[in-house]
């Protein structure tokens, strides 16, 4: 029994080390994190989410890590919320081999059937809300007038 104990223990490890590697690969593109602030955010983020509702770590996470670089709190949560949204396609991913595999029956088709859709949905979200923000803009009171050359046009 405590076999299994610690090697689930170590097996959360390796997986939190391995989304630190992730959320760091986002980031790296724009600067270079600093490892230890990342994951003193990370860490902080997963004791809030124990204690609070609607994944307010993750926020905390964002701003945590966003003061203390250069490209700020928004792409900090930028990254966060893509690091949120690649976990949804990976557990998709995940019910969808067991389900292919034949593990599980109709309980395992019906959670990759949810996931897929929900990552789906968060996709078409993503990208409307890309393609439409020009024109939201636009609808919104006290913004500066768009010159002809920044006006959406329909394509």
């Amino acid at each position: 029994m405590a076999f299994y104990l610690v090697l689930s223990l170590f097996l959360v490890l390796v997986g939190h080390a391995f989304r630190l590697l992730r959320w760091e690969q986002f980031i790296r593109i724009y600067e270079r994190p600093l490892r230890g602030q990342m994951l003193r955010g990370m860490a902080g983020g997963y004791a809030l989410n124990f204690v609070l509702p609607f994944h307010l770590g993750d926020v905390f996470r964002a701003v945590f890590t966003g003061r203390r670089m250069k490209s700020g709190i928004g792409f900090a949560l930028a990254t966060v919320i893509m690091d949120r949204f690649l976990d949804v396609w990976f557990v998709a991913l995940g019910f969808g081999a067991f389900w292919a595999l034949g593990q599980g029956g109709a309980a395992v088709l019906g959670a990759a059937q949810y996931y897929l859709v929900f990552s789906l949905v968060l996709a078409l979200v993503t990208w409307l809300t890309t393609r439409c923000t020009p024109w939201l803009m636009m609808l919104l009171p006290n913004t500066a007038p768009m010159s002809r050359l920044t006006r959406p046009t329909l394509i």
